[in-house]
This record gives C-alpha cells, structure tokens and sequence, in this order.
C-alpha cells in the first residue's frame, strides 16, 4: 500500500513537471511567433511602459505615505542610500523605500514574536538567557537580513548588466552602421533585445521614451547612467554626450568604443581564468588531502599496531 501511493505521487509529481515543460515550451514558441507577426507594440507608443517620463512618481498611498514621512523623511542621507540601492536592485518605484521600511520594521519585531510563541509550543522550551539572547539575535536578523538580500540582488544585476551591455552595444553599432540615427538605434536594439537581455532593453528604451516626450539627449542618457548604476554605462554616457557636443562622427566612435568593451571583456575572463587554480586549491587540500594521507598512512599504522601487540 505505501508502495502503491509512492508510485501514486510519484506520477503526480511527473505530470506535474511535464504539463509545466510543455506549457513554458508553448508560452515561449507564441512568443517567438507574435514577434515574427510584429504584434509587440512599440516601446515609444506604448508610453514607455505606461511610467512617468518627465516627473517622478508621487506617493499618494496614505500608510506609505505617512511611514516614509515618519521614518525617512528626517534623515535625507539615509533615504537616498535606501532608495539608491532599491533603485540598483530594480525597485524603482517611490514606493519601494517605505514598502522596504515596513518589510524590514515586520521581520524585526515578526521574528522574535514568532520565536517566543514557538517557546510556548515546544516540549523543551529554553530556559535563563537563552530566549533573550535568541530573541535578540532574531530582531538583528529581521533589520539586517531584507538590506542584505537588496544589495545580494544589486550586486546580481550589476554583474549581468555588465555582461549584457557589450552585447548590446555591438548591435547599437550594426544599427549605426545601417543608417540609423542615434535615437532610432536605441529604440530599434531596445525593441530587439527585448526577451534576451531585458535591463538594457528596458534602460535603452526609457532613453527612447524620453527622447520621443521631448527631453534633451544628455538629460536622458544621464537618466541612463544613473538608473544603471555601472562605470561602463557612465562611460559610454559620457562619451556620447562628449561625442555630440564636439560634433564627432557617433558611429565611429561608438565602433571604438565597441573594440575597447569587447578587448575588456576578454580581460575580464582571462582574470577569472586565472583565478580558477587558486579556488580549486582550497576544496583540494580541505578535500583530497585527508583521504590520501589515510590511504598512504593507514596501512604502515595497522602494520605496527599488529607488530606490537604481537
């Protein structure tokens, strides 16, 4: 009988598993297919997403409002860190400090509470200082752990923008290439990248939004740069602003700009190639080290063991 209801949700588990596989085939073959019939709107039509262009977002939401009054708006330096590092980790929007404030505020008084209740329902409950002690270290987690986890995803989008990025700029500079204009580059490798590397779709096609509203250029490629948050992205940003002040050719000098990413890339793999034998070294001597020393002193140990108690 439990072997017949293993079997059971065995099979469960495996339809299951499979109708999710055919499904996430089907969604990704539409996908493909209303791209090919150019059923994707315009990313500039679309208003850009449907966000404000030219003015930030109020917060109107009444709680929000009154936490981010109560908690942030006294400490300016502080808001625009957590805001900085929401904005980095994709949470643009002007409600994400106090959503964070509140988050953080519930998993630091929710934890201990949690804990003390379980206190009540154990057969062993801790005794002297120890629900203190644990009570506090729950508090520490709760304020620390939802900063930890923003700049955990920060740091993890950085890196795969700065993987992204070189890709994209090598399409920025076939569209140069092509005839297009700088403007109509950035929103046809937007439009383009779209499903294969949506950050710098998204950035790229806020550039476009906004040039399309009426903002100057610089203004939005410094919109860009900050909103990416990566020393490539200023450079680049830099340079295109330097680039149309002088006049200078765009496409050849974003064809420079293009080899110098791409030599630096290579850089950066030859470093963590590099880096590869010394973090293989530490898992070989923790690992391997032991068992061939047992293996090569085991047995003159046994030998002896066996010589002396005869």
């Amino acid at each position: 009988m439990n072997i017949l209801n293993f079997l059971q949700i065995f099979t469960f588990v495996l339809v299951v598993i499979f109708t999710i596989a055919i499904a996430a085939a089907g969604e990704e073959f539409l996908k493909v297919r209303r791209r090919l019939r150019g059923e994707y709107a315009d990313p500039v039509k679309r208003g850009g997403g449907g966000f404000a262009l030219l003015k930030a977002e109020a917060l109107t939401h009444p709680v929000l409002l009154w936490v981010q009054n109560a908690t942030l708006q006294r400490d300016q330096k502080e808001r625009e860190k957590i805001t900085k590092s929401l904005t980095a980790a994709g949470f643009g929007h002007s409600a994400a400090p106090a959503t964070f404030v509140i988050v953080r505020f519930s998993l630091a008084v929710g934890l201990p509470t949690a804990f003390v209740v379980s206190q009540h329902f154990a057969q062993t409950p801790m005794t002297g200082l120890g629900p203190l002690v644990m009570s506090l270290v729950c508090c520490v987690v709760g304020l620390a752990a939802p900063g930890i986890w923003v700049n955990g995803r920060a740091a993890a989008r950085q890196t795969l923008l700065e993987q992204q990025f070189p890709d994209s700029l090598d399409l920025l500079v076939v569209c140069m290439d092509a005839g297009l204009g700088l403007d109509g580059a950035f929103q046809r490798v937007g439009r383009e990248i779209e499903h294969s590397h949506p950050m710098v779709s998204e950035l790229f096609t806020g550039v476009s939004s906004q040039l399309a509203a009426g903002r100057s250029r610089a203004d939005a490629l410094r919109g860009m740069a900050e909103k990416g948050n990566l020393e490539s992205i200023r450079s680049f940003v830099s340079l295109l602003i330097q680039t149309d002040t002088l006049g200078v050719s765009v496409a050849q000098t974003l064809q420079n700009y293009a080899a110098e990413m791409r030599a630096k890339r290579f850089t950066n793999a030859e470093e963590k190639a590099m880096q590869v034998p010394l973090l293989i070294t530490l898992p070989l001597i923790t690992c391997l080290l032991p068992v061939i020393v047992g293996v090569l002193l085991i047995p003159p140990i046994i030998d002896m063991v066996r010589r002396f108690a005869n």
